[in-house]
């Protein structure tokens, strides 16, 4: 370890022991109200298209999408946005909701070092 670089926290070490996999990950997130899953039928254009494009405009806190029911798609399942917002790169990183870009940032650049 360099002498710039910041030691994990106990939070982000628990976090990245937890998540191992993409289901891991989507599990974490709607446990933190980030991940909402769509039940009803959806077509590809322009329904998915939409909701990706709402979802994405809120870049601070929009949540991860799971799609169910794709029309054509029978027994396929579709995930948006999954690391489409801060809050779920903060999630990630084992920070709370409602750090800010600059902690993040800040993080990053520790985690990094020289």
């Amino acid at each position: 370890m360099t002498e710039n670089k910041k030691p994990l926290s106990d939070r982000a070490k628990e976090v990245g022991k937890r998540i191992g996999s993409l289901r891991d990950f989507l599990e974490f997130l709607e446990e933190n109200g980030q991940c909402i899953t769509w039940s009803d039928d959806v077509l590809p254009e322009p329904d998915i298209r939409n909701i990706a494009v709402a979802a994405g405009r809120d870049s601070m806190n929009g949540p991860a999408v799971i799609f169910n029911n794709m029309a054509g798609y029978p027994g396929k399942k579709l995930v948006i946005g999954v690391h489409g917002s801060f809050t779920n790169l903060a999630l990630l990183l084992g920070h709370p909701k409602g750090t800010t870009i600059k902690e993040l940032f800040y993080d990053i650049i520790s985690r990094w070092g020289d």
